[in-house]
């Protein structure tokens, strides 16, 4: 047996959180530093899974339905048997594994892999599952104070593919672009597809503001199909902005009057500059708002 380091346990970041000292494994609760995957571990050796991070504040599991169901979606999609999942139960050992009057906000990560050894070809379709969580300092929603400073990453572009709308655990090129934007010094930076159209950020899907308009990347340009991506836009249309799904060339992102980022954790992040271009936030704060009184709102 190998004993696996969870991801989030190095992490020190106000999007990462502070680790919670249990975590549940296949329905069990047991103390992260006991956690032990074997060697075989299909996600240790080929990114053989699936995931999801989702947002606790208050009580609620933010949009825990909607995370649910792209979580079954892509496990399907990538062939592994769920059928033994107690969805339900899953929710249960969540809220249970939270159930401290002193975690308000919390990052929680299901993650599901799956099982047995195998080479390429698995001896099993069957599903293991993990939950980790993290405390997380700040309330939903707050919006970054200074804005991200932002580069194109394109030294290895974005496949198109019937896998890219997937949050699969295949994130090499994600993990790239992030040690792009630390050794440039910067925030984040923007993915681009094989066609060198702007895709996606590190860890969000991506929003532009032109004359008072809002712009993202359609699905079929590479991008994930992210749960507040589709959130901002249903908040953006129901509140009279105009939302276009469209192709975005590189040569456009200087033109933006605004660039914002969106996931599941932070809310939307606004960019504030990309090179010598300054960017405005005001669409951003207002769809905060929006997103708050949504949060507010929301019972699950």
């Amino acid at each position: 047996m190998l004993i696996l380091d969870i991801e989030f346990m190095t992490h020190t970041s106000n999007n990462q959180g502070t680790p919670l000292q249990y975590i549940v494994f296949n329905g069990k609760f047991c103390e992260a530093s006991e956690v032990m995957l074997s060697f075989t571990n299909r996600s240790f050796n080929y990114g053989d899974g699936v995931f999801e991070t989702i947002r606790y504040t208050d009580g609620k599991l933010l949009y825990w339905e909607e995370h649910l169901e792209r979580l079954a979606q892509t496990a399907l999609f990538i062939k592994l048997d769920i059928d033994s999942i107690d969805w339900d139960s899953m929710k249960e050992s969540v809220l249970f594994l939270l159930d401290d009057p002193e975690i308000t906000n919390a990052r929680i990560k299901i993650q599901l892999f799956r099982k047995g050894g195998g080479l390429y070809r698995p001896l099993s379709n069957q599903a293991s599952y993990l939950i980790t969580a993290a405390a997380l300092s700040n309330d939903a929603f707050e919006m970054n104070i200074n804005g991200l400073k932002i580069a194109i990453y394109d030294e290895v572009p974005q496949t198109i593919s019937r896998m890219s709308a997937h949050k699969t655990s295949n994130a090499l090129i994600y993990i790239l672009a992030s040690i792009f934007a630390q050794e440039k010094e910067l925030d984040d930076a923007l993915l681009i597809n094989q066609h060198g159209k702007i895709c996606e950020a590190t860890a969000s899907n991506a929003f532009f503001v032109f004359n008072n308009s809002l712009f993202t990347p359609p699905l079929i340009e590479g991008c994930l199909n992210g749960i507040m991506r589709t959130k901002i836009i249903k908040l953006a249309e129901k509140n009279g902005i105009k939302v276009t799904e469209q192709p975005i060339p590189v040569s456009q992102v200087p033109l933006a009057d605004e660039i914002f980022f969106t996931n599941s954790i932070t809310g939307i992040s606004w960019v504030g500059a990309y090179g010598s271009k300054r960017y405005f936030n005001r669409m951003a704060l207002q769809l905060l708002d929006l997103l708050n009184q949504d949060v507010k709102n929301y019972t699950n």
